[in-house]
């Protein structure tokens, strides 16, 4: 009977250790951040001549897309042909049109990247969000062959749904779609969380 029992405690133990030890493992996987705008222009064949649209109409532009995988925004990421210290970047649920989060970008220096560090927002995997960002200037891209741009389009973790804007100044969730062309150089540092 004592050997049944110490055998019982044994095995008791050592599966406590197991279970343990497996969760310890688990929660010291680290995901590697991704930025997934080249992904989008390369797997999209957004190939053509990058054109500088300077003072145009003033537009909220951007993309639907959906996580894969349950992760977060660590930052909002773009670039301009023009200076903008105050550019509005918005993050939407895309289901319902609501603001979730927006970040005003100062954008000291045309034609390069700004980065701008946020408290992390959780998205959900397979749920539909949009970044947008209002804006009279943006960077205009196609493909090279003047065919549609096919959606939607994986990069990493994301896959991007569509791409839509509004052409009015206001906080308006993008009305009009479009995949004849792209408009923007805007995205998002996400990290995937399990």
């Amino acid at each position: 009977m004592k050997t049944t029992k110490k055998l019982a405690l044994f095995i008791a133990f050592i599966a406590l250790t197991l279970t343990s030890c497996s969760k310890d493992d688990d929660a010291s996987v680290t995901f590697q951040e991704e930025n997934p705008l080249i992904g989008y222009l390369t797997n999209g064949g957004i190939n053509g001549a990058i054109i500088d649209v300077v003072d145009g109409t003033t537009s909220e532009v951007g993309n639907e897309f959906t996580p894969l995988v349950k992760g977060k925004i660590k930052a909002f990421v773009v670039a301009l042909p023009q200076s903008n210290s105050n550019l509005r970047v918005t993050l939407w649920d895309a289901t319902t049109n609501t603001v979730i989060r927006t970040e005003l970008l100062n954008v000291t220096t045309a034609a390069t990247i700004t980065t701008k560090n946020i408290e992390p927002i959780e998205l959900q995997k397979d749920k539909k969000y949009a970044i947008t960002m209002n804006s009279d200037d943006w960077y205009y891209r196609d493909k090279s062959d003047g065919s549609p741009i096919t959606y939607p389009i994986t990069s990493g973790n994301i896959r991007f749904d569509s791409f839509g804007f509004t052409p009015t100044p206001g906080l308006i969730y993008p009305t009009d779609f479009s995949n004849d062309y792209y408009n923007g150089n805007l995205s998002f540092i996400f990290q995937q969380t399990e």
